[in-house]
């Protein structure tokens, strides 16, 4: 294909706003519908100016498919002599070159109107509170506005300071986000390759008076949104973004339209009618306080004020009421769907526009929901997660829900086709970037043909024997039995070619689905009921989402758990496997548990002056503080005794329990960061694996609306490990194809030093004096606690090698992190008052499928340097 086909298009619309990029194909298609005329103006990469279409009328005319009608353009036609293209105001210039970055810096009235008013409001309400409060106790209101005009002076200042400090750079290969405030500063890099979701944002009156908009960038290891705010042209830096992406090895070409859905409108009429119940119930809960109010306050002046102003009162509620009704209708007709070949499109908003897209590259899953009453009418509910945890995007209200969530399914699916190339960034110094390391072979995946197919269900006699147990309490079995029957009707499991669905059909609908490529890791659970009825349970970590997808209780004789695993990830495991067993003992119990030494001696002192003061028949309980430990240590000794840790050639595995087993398995390529403690005295210690992924603390069924979620990462941990430190080197050099894992594998040589840096203690140790005068008992311990923070910070390093970052902490417990090079996806440097302070700053590292930093560099001098050569050797 000619170069100049290749390239990314740009027309001019009928507004003279700049649309694309779009390819060749797709600007003839165009013009064959004739939504591109003759005159309109047309620019791409090596034209030095915009042109009309006229003027590429042949390479149109080529681009056509045979199939498509014939409608070619007009022959060229003369443009007109006393105006260039170039030089028309209305239209924008052609978007910058691949190797030249785009700085933007927000519109300075849009971005300080907001802070300024919010900031003004806040100090006149809290200034006037203030004089209002002085004026009732018979003093002086003087301090309240003096509040008013040192806040007003204070939102001033620190707004023109943001402002100041609010840049953003998109380069070939990554975005940088600059910002900061009177005494902060942070900065935020992300790579374009990790980008997982984009939208683009158009406030009503703000892009309409001065064509400004938002930017809105969401990555796969960030665990926020990256926001332009307030820019000029957002249309453009929303398609050049787009232009990046593609180069970075995203397809987004739009080629074919797989499915399109709207919300439907009885499902838009529900939405309205809701909010309007809302508004009826508040009210009705309002008016009685209203009442008592006007009651109590006995005043015929206030009684006949509120009687003749409480019409108008209703009719502006009811008018505002009806007002948001009015937008929320048109708010969801405007919202519409679309799932290409390879991205998912979709638009929202009335007044306020919503664009936005999601690389079919970076779905992890696929949810369907429906509630009683959307079951009803036959709506569902449609929410995508990406790759990182907390990024979903809900369609409400379809009609076709189910078919458009298969499609997204299937292209899910498909994205496993389809290699991501890793191409050097164009805007890095070959030369400063990191060598070439050793890479770990990753096995191929299973062809989908090739993939175990199955539909399962819950086993009957594993989910309702156990309930006899609550036959004595009569009424809760009744309860349990009842819910254990529709949860055994209604559940279905299916393994598919692609990925694995969970459905629950009741009378609310919940489908969930992972494709195989997003499954991070899976646990293996069996207690003494499963061994029974030959049933496990299987959990399924995913990249997207918090909430793991297990099958409960299913027929060990249903499936192939083996064929199953290789296509979630996991290969078989090695004839000869690098095993690490724990090695227990009393006084390795005994240093584990050191740090629980302070609460026995309170205990046994409170129980030794209880029995002085009241009974000496008290001390037994002495005894009771002794058998307890040592019933501890004799159920920690079988446990540990049956843990295994084992690295196979391409997952680790480790199985843990007594009574309830459970075997966890990653493969070595979703491992993101891993934590060894090493316990006092000795070389023993733990080590703590981190999948990719999050899941909820707690979670016991389907996510529930808007409710609020505790999210920890996905990780197993094996206790009593001899030589961790070892163990832990060991996992990191498998991890980056150092060493191969092998019955008698070392770890190898240490790695190369890059940098090392120290924590300062000058951040600590005013937090702990500041906190210890606000908690004015602490005072008195600041003798001891002061030399111990003190000591504490002393022992942190921080430290770049050749493959991995790794902290380091801890007094007794000493404590090491690491998180290998190529896992890192975005970087955060930022400096608070207290940086400043001390000079000091904090580095935050983040990894695919996490809502919080993985491991953070904090009050370090060297923030700088560090962040430097993390972020040059992670390329």
């Amino acid at each position: 294909m000619p170069e100049e086909e290749q390239r990314g298009w740009y027309y001019a619309s009928a507004n003279n706003e700049r649309l694309g990029p779009v390819s060749i194909q797709e600007l003839s298609a165009l013009a064959g519908r004739g939504e591109i005329a003759p005159a309109t103006l047309v620019w791409s990469a090596g034209y030095p100016a915009w042109i009309p279409a006229a003027d590429i009328a042949d390479l149109l005319t080529a681009a056509r498919a045979p199939a498509a009608p014939a409608s070619p353009l007009p022959p060229a036609v003369p443009a007109v002599s006393d105006e260039s293209p170039a030089a028309t105001p209305e239209i924008p210039s052609p978007p910058p070159s691949a190797a030249e970055p785009l700085d933007i810096k927000p519109r300075k009235g849009s971005f300080l109107f907001r802070r300024i008013l919010l900031g003004l409001l806040f100090s006149t309400v809290v200034g006037a509170i203030t004089a209002v409060v002085l004026a009732t106790a018979d003093r002086s209101p003087w301090p309240g506005l003096a509040l008013i005009l040192a806040g007003s002076f204070l939102t001033l200042l620190a707004s023109f300071a943001s402002y100041r400090k609010e840049r953003y750079e998109i380069h070939e290969s990554r975005l940088l986000c600059h910002r900061g405030g009177l005494v902060s500063d942070e900065k935020t890099e992300l790579e374009i390759r990790n980008i997982t979701h984009v939208k683009l944002k158009l406030p009503w009156l703000r892009y309409k008076l001065h064509g400004v908009g938002d930017v809105v960038v969401e990555s796969a290891g960030n665990s926020q949104a990256v926001v332009l705010r307030s820019i000029h042209e957002p249309r453009a830096v929303y398609a050049g973004l787009q232009d990046r992406m593609k180069r970075q090895g995203y397809d987004l070409t739009r080629r074919q339209l797989l499915h399109e859905e709207r919300p439907a409108l009885i499902g838009i009429i529900g939405e309205c009618l809701g909010l309007l119940s809302g508004a009826v119930v508040l009210g009705l809960f309002i008016a009685p306080h209203v009442l008592e109010v006007r009651d109590a306050a006995k005043s015929p002046t206030l009684d006949s004020t509120l009687e003749s102003s409480f019409p108008l009162i209703a009719v502006l509620i009811a008018l505002v009421l009806v007002a948001a009704i009015i937008l929320r209708f048109l708010d969801f007709r405007r919202r519409v769907y679309r799932v290409y070949n390879d991205v998912v499109v979709y638009e929202e908003g009335f007044l306020t526009r919503h664009d936005a897209f999601i690389p079919y590259e970076n779905i992890a899953d696929a949810n369907t929901k429906s509630s009683f009453f959307d079951r009803l009418f036959g709506l569902f509910d449609v929410q995508i997660s990406c790759q990182g945890s907390g990024s979903e995007i809900k369609f409400r209200r379809l009609k076709n829900g189910i078919a458009l969530s298969g499609v997204i399914d299937q292209l899910v699916v498909e994205a496993r086709r389809k290699e991501k190339p890793a191409a050097r960034p164009r805007d890095v110094d070959p030369a400063r970037t990191a060598p070439d390391r050793p890479r770990r072979h990753e096995p191929a995946a299973i062809p989908v043909g090739e993939a175990m197919v199955a539909e399962l269900r819950m086993h009957a006699g594993r989910t309702f024997v156990p309930l006899l147990l609550l036959l004595p309490l009569f009424p809760l079995w009744i309860l349990a039995m009842i819910q254990s029957v529709i949860r055994l009707s209604s559940t279905r499991y299916s393994v598919r070619p692609g990925s694995i669905r969970h459905s629950y059909r009741f009378l609310t609908l919940h489908d969930r689905e992972f494709a195989y490529d997003k499954i991070t890791g899976l646990v293996i659970k069996r207690n003494l009921w499963d061994r029974m009825f030959d049933t496990l349970t299987i959990r399924f970590w995913s990249l997207g989402s918090g909430q793991p997808l297990e099958f409960a209780h299913v027929h060990a004789g249903q499936f192939d758990l083996p064929a199953l695993m290789r296509q979630a990830g996991i290969p078989a495991a090695s004839s000869a496997p690098c095993v690490v067993e724990a090695s227990f003992g009393v006084m390795t119990w005994l240093r584990a548990r050191l740090n629980a030494l302070p609460l026995v001696l309170i205990l046994a002192a409170a129980i030794v002056a209880t029995a002085v003061l009241i009974d000496p028949v008290l001390y037994s309980l002495l005894v009771l503080l002794v058998l307890a430990p040592a019933g501890a240590c004799l159920w920690s000794g079988l446990y540990h005794a049956r843990q295994r840790l084992r690295f196979h050639e391409h997952h680790v595995e480790a199985e843990q329990g007594l009574l309830a087993r459970r075997s966890y398995h990653a493969r070595y390529a979703n491992v993101k960061r891993i934590r060894h403690t090493r316990y006092p005295g000795g070389t023993e210690g733990s080590l703590e694996i981190f999948v990719a992924g999050e899941e909820e603390v707690g979670q016991g069924g389907p996510q529930q609306k808007n409710r609020q979620t505790i999210l920890r990462p996905c990780s197993f941990t094996s206790g009593f490990l001899p030589d961790v430190a070892g163990r832990a080197a060991l996992l990191d050099d498998i991890l980056c194809g150092r060493v191969d894992p092998a019955p008698q594998a070392v770890a190898a040589e240490p790695l190369e030093l890059l940098m090392e840096a120290r924590r300062s203690p000058g951040n600590a140790v005013l937090k702990l004096v500041l906190l210890s005068i606000l908690l004015l008992p602490l005072v008195v311990l600041l003798p001891l606690t002061l030399p111990f923070v003190i000591i504490g910070v002393k022992r942190w390093r921080y430290r770049v090698e050749d493959a991995r970052v790794v902290t380091r902490s801890g007094i007794f417990y000493r404590s090491e992190t690491s998180i290998l090079l190529d896992r890192v996806d975005s970087l955060q440097q930022s400096q608070g008052p207290l940086n400043k302070m001390f000079k000091n700053g904090n580095v935050r590292i983040m990894t695919a499928g996490s809502s919080k930093p993985d491991l953070s560099i904090i009050d370090s001098p060297d923030y700088l340097a560090l962040y430097q050569v993390i972020r040059e050797r992670s390329r």
